[in-house]
């Protein structure tokens, strides 16, 4: 099972219960990979769709657009119900109201996150043609920092990181005013109406919902199982890492 990231990169804390089920072999004799694929926000859906991924991780907002374009995909797992995704101020420059962030400009990682933006922003009642977006490569947040922008995009696991870096920041979670869920895992709906492939799929991701439960009663050992695969992780943290 080819699992693709839409970070860009596999050096993060987020996908911890993958590395805890391959150290624990949680996966049985499963095959798998995973790749950080493209840092462009439709990629994973584009590489399952053809078939250079089994599985992809995209956000709500992207899912909905491959849906819309008619890529037969299927959402099978969440691995969180919330809204991961938040925006970013300087510390002192953040609105009263999440609504305020019209008119703004936000800054991107990349431009295909505006399909991620766009529908968290009609949800709270703000045209997306009302904002500026600029793409401001894999330094967003210090773009931020320096004022090239009004507002960044951030998630769950990159706000730590961030904070890590010695980039603080006042955030609108998203979790806060979002309705819609985390970013969920998706396959090719050929491969979910496949029976062989669906019970292969089935113990795949009891695998890492095994992993995300190691990881809820024991975080500090799950976040040393990631460090062990990415040791350069521990300069982004805000104190050292002890198992337990």
């Amino acid at each position: 099972v080819r699992w693709v990231s839409p970070r860009g990169t596999i050096e993060v804390l987020d996908d911890y219960p993958y590395w805890v089920a391959m150290k624990y072999g949680y996966f049985g004799d499963i095959e798998t990979t995973l790749e950080p694929g493209p840092m462009e926000a439709t990629a994973t859906i584009k590489l399952v769709d053809q078939g250079q991924a089994d599985m992809g991780f995209p956000s709500p907002g992207v899912f909905s657009l491959g849906l819309e374009q008619g890529i037969p995909l299927v959402s099978v797992w969440h691995m969180g119900a919330y809204d991961v995704f938040d925006f970013a101020f300087r510390q002192g420059e953040k609105p009263a109201d999440v609504k305020e962030i019209e008119g703004k400009t936000i800054l991107l990682g990349s431009a295909g996150w505006q399909a991620i933006v766009d529908p968290m922003l009609a949800q709270i009642g703000v045209a997306p043609d009302s904002v500026n977006y600029a793409e401001a490569g894999n330094l967003w947040g210090q773009a931020l920092m320096q004022g090239q922008g009004d507002a960044a995009l951030s998630w769950e696991g990159l706000r730590a990181q961030w904070k890590g870096q010695g980039l603080t920041f006042d955030y609108f979670l998203g979790r806060d005013f979002s309705q819609f869920p985390a970013n969920s895992f998706v396959i090719r709906r050929a491969d979910y109406e496949d029976p062989a492939k669906k019970e292969l799929y089935d113990a795949y991701l009891r695998a890492w919902a095994m992993g995300l439960e190691y990881g809820h009663l024991n975080p500090r050992a799950a976040t040393h199982i990631v460090l062990e695969q990415f040791p350069a992780l521990a300069s982004t943290l805000e104190a050292p890492v002890a198992t337990e």
